[in-house]
């Protein structure tokens, strides 16, 4: 039995010693040195929706948190008083233009009458005038009518963007005065990432470089603006990174920015040279 145990260990070490290990050489090399700034995604653009008109607020179409289309329409401010001011011009222009048609027979009439002496020079005169005045009339309303229509698209008020809906400020029902914001938009596309580096970091950075941003996966921006101002307490500058339009995230998400900002000679190992072991990852050394 003891000479069964003693050859069974003998062919174990034996196999050991013939298998062959995989050695694998440190070597110096320049790692990338990353600055992890948090921060989060905006949108470039913000529009702030208000009233050029007083009136009350008749139709309201959207809800915060709605996404719009350009040219949507989104509220209605009381358009009764205005429809009856178009109305009313347009009848002021009907009167006119039938003013300045009589007028016109008059003058012509009286011009032939005129050369045969029939009527006197005064006569004549004060035709002439009074198609003037015709034609002014009617020149006046049809302006009156320009300006009336021009205030259709401020009580019809449509989004100007492709936009999201962030704040509203007013509900159907109240007085929209004139001025007073309604509603707060925040254009979808471009989004951007917001963050702040460390002063003596920004002149690693350039306009147009693409860095890694981490939200709930890996994208990647392109550095659009770095202002180039302190904060007095943080010591740190606003770096903006314009984000792809494909991307479908919403504004305010966290993130984080890989900012490249140097370079570290290190020594390094493959990843297959890790070895875990309860819970501890380690190398083999070789001597």
């Amino acid at each position: 039995m003891q000479r069964l145990t003693l050859f069974i260990l003998i062919c174990c070490f034996t196999s050991f010693s013939q298998a062959e290990t995989e050695v694998a050489s440190v070597k110096e090399q320049f790692i990338p040195k990353i600055y992890s700034a948090p921060g989060y995604t905006a949108a470039l653009n913000n529009i702030e929706i208000s009233s050029k008109y007083n009136g009350v607020v008749t139709e309201l179409l959207v809800e915060a948190g709605d996404i719009v289309k350009k040219d949507q329409l989104l509220l209605v401010i009381d358009e009764v008083v205005n429809k009856q001011s178009i109305e009313q011009v347009n009848k002021e222009i009907e009167i006119a233009q039938v003013t300045v048609t009589d007028a016109k027979k008059d003058v012509n009439n009286f011009e032939q009458l005129r050369k045969v002496q029939s009527i006197s020079e005064e006569k004549l005169r004060k035709a002439r005038l009074l198609l003037a005045h015709s034609q002014s009339t009617l020149l006046k309303a049809k302006a009156k009518l320009i300006e009336t229509k021009a205030a259709t698209p401020y009580l019809r008020i449509k989004s100007p963007e492709n936009a999201r809906i962030v704040k509203r400020l007013i509900d159907k029902g109240d007085l929209a005065t004139s001025g007073s914001p309604l509603l707060h938009l925040e254009v979808l596309d471009p989004l951007v990432f917001e963050t702040t580096i460390p002063v003596q970091w920004v002149t690693k950075l350039t306009t147009g470089q693409s860095i890694n941003i981490k939200l709930n996966s890996i994208v990647t921006g392109t550095i659009t603006q770095i202002i180039n101002s302190a904060d007095p307490i943080t010591q740190k500058c606003i770096v903006k990174l314009e984000l792809a339009s494909s991307l479908n995230v919403p504004t305010g998400l966290f993130g984080q920015a890989q900012f490249v900002i140097d370079k570290e000679l290190l020594l390094t190992i493959p990843d297959k040279a890790l070895v875990k072991r309860v819970g501890i990852t380690g190398v083999f050394r070789v001597d």
